[in-house]
């Protein structure tokens, strides 16, 4: 089995015209590009669900849902 290659790196631009021609999503962080999981129904709706009760729940006050960049 030969090595994994190291991939290149590329620029927001160059990931933003390469990814508008890909059949699947990818995620860019850092130069670098993932494949992304296909979501499921169910999955969505349950993250969907998890987070309007998280903000309904801090509503009102100085807390605020964070989320990765």
């Amino acid at each position: 089995m030969e090595p994994a290659q190291e991939a290149a790196t590329l620029n927001r631009q160059a990931y933003l015209d390469w990814e508008a021609a890909q059949p699947d999503k990818n995620e860019y962080l850092v130069g670098k590009v993932f494949a992304m999981v296909g979501v499921r129904r169910g999955h969505a709706l349950a993250a969907l669900a998890v987070a309007s009760r998280l903000r309904a729940h801090l509503k009102g006050s100085r807390c605020e849902p964070s989320f990765p960049r």
